[in-house]
């Protein structure tokens, strides 16, 4: 009994934690209530930082394709967004401060490279 309330307290906190994450991404996006989310879940490289992809109703008005979307320090990140690789690296593990502080400054890795890299990691899962 006891084991049994340690989990289900552990399953309510991570599900606290995407609703957090879920709420953000929905404020970012132009329609956020037609967000339909998949696969949110916490980093492996660092715990605190959140991935998943989303697909909602764009500007004129049909649903856009699913869309992968990193969350860290109260941060939204889509692919082409300046902080996107540098919370991916973060997300997987693979993070460099001197690296990431150069990506801040508006170095965008190519949106075409980061997207084969996850469709890669998606697939080698």
């Amino acid at each position: 009994m006891h084991i049994g309330a340690l989990l289900l307290g552990a399953a309510t906190a991570l599900s606290g934690c995407k609703n957090e994450v879920e709420e953000a991404v929905k404020r970012n996006l132009v329609a956020g209530a037609s967000a339909e989310f998949e696969s949110v879940e916490q980093c492996s490289g660092d715990r605190k930082i959140y991935h998943g992809r989303v697909k909602a109703v764009n500007e004129r008005g049909p649903f856009t394709g699913t869309e992968t979307f990193f969350y860290g320090g109260g941060e939204v990140a889509f692919a082409g967004s300046p902080s996107f690789t540098r919370l991916m690296k973060w997300c997987y593990g693979t993070g460099d401060l001197a690296a990431d502080e150069s990506q801040d400054q508006g170095q965008v890795a190519p949106v075409e490279a980061v997207a084969a890299s996850l469709q890669h990691k998606a697939i080698h899962q």
